[in-house]
């Protein structure tokens, strides 16, 4: 424990500008402007600042080791049981109070990205795209009685953004990793609409979100996954402890009918004294860890950066 502690102190006496206060400086050498308007956009240039907010976790896992090797639907790929993962969100608000209830309006866009990183030539495995449109309503004390504060609905798009290889897919349960019929289709998307209730219990934030799944084929839209479903869950359980700077998280999927979902317990704490980074490590097991897979079943440990949590 020591030389953790002596660590931490090195890299504070080394590190002792934050990359804020040196961004802070960069705005700081150029000269001043007049015109106010274009004073704020030399700040915004200069500091990186514009109109995005994050919207899930942002993270950064080199490590992650899953219990077995992941099935390849290409011939020429022979992918590793240990890979990279990532994910980036971010949202935008577009309008806000338009029935008096200081509601927001905004469109989202978040990417799960799994790199073989330790594989021959280091293929992209897998990335997930989730655009989604919300409302974002605060309860203001109306919920106070159960806790609860926020109340988001949403039409969202979850796809790899594959296509298709073949009229039938057969990415099936039943199927070996190896059968070459896991080579046909790599198309996987659905779209739902959800709610999300928003719960806060003292240090304890609960987020349940409830999903209803759609029919594209009404539409002629071709169903890549009918059985989604039956594996990602009806819905989802988001719970969040902060104790002091660390965050403890756990979030639980499950089908009642189906008996599948999966779980994932997650831990946070300041990288170093930094300000929004943050050691991170995170296991899960269960289904539906990417989409290319979503019938497979998935025990992994990663471990990396997190940058909003």
């Amino acid at each position: 424990m020591r030389y953790l502690i002596l660590l931490s102190m090195m890299f504070t006496l080394v590190f002792s500008v934050s990359p804020e206060q040196a961004r802070e400086t960069v705005y700081d050498a150029y000269d001043p402007l007049h015109d106010p308007a274009a004073q704020t956009a030399l700040r915004e240039h200069t500091e990186g600042t514009f109109g995005f907010r994050a919207y899930r976790a942002n993270f950064f896992l080199p490590v992650g080791v899953a219990d077995r090797d992941y099935p390849s639907y290409v011939p020429s790929d022979d992918y590793r049981r240990i890979e990279a993962e990532y994910q980036y969100s971010f949202c935008l608000d577009l309008f806000a109070d338009l029935f008096g209830g200081s509601e927001l309006y905004g469109i989202a866009m978040t990417q799960h990205g799994f790199w073989q990183m330790y594989s021959d030539s280091s293929p992209f495995r897998e990335n997930n795209y989730n655009p989604e449109v919300y409302v974002l309503i605060p309860l203001l004390g109306r919920g106070d009685a159960v806790g609860l504060k926020t109340v988001k609905l949403t039409y969202s798009h979850n796809s790899n953004g594959q296509g298709s290889m073949d009229n039938t897919d057969f990415n099936a349960s039943e199927l070996s990793d190896g059968d070459p019929h896991w080579y046909r289709n790599r198309s996987r998307s659905w779209n739902y609409l959800s709610a999300v209730l928003g719960f806060q219990h003292g240090s304890l934030f609960t987020d349940l979100t409830l999903w209803i799944k759609l029919d594209t084929t009404m539409f002629g839209i071709r169903d890549d996954n009918p059985d989604i479903v039956d594996y990602m869950g009806w819905g989802q359980l988001d719970l969040r402890y902060l104790w002091g700077a660390h965050q403890v998280e756990f979030m639980g999927r499950f089908n009642p009918v189906t008996g599948y979902g999966a779980v994932q317990a997650g831990w946070s704490f300041p990288f170093f004294g930094r300000e929004s980074v943050y050691w991170y490590a995170k296991g899960f097991g269960g289904y539906g860890e990417s989409l290319i897979d979503y019938d497979r079943y998935v025990n992994k440990f990663s471990f990396g950066l997190g940058f909003f949590r």
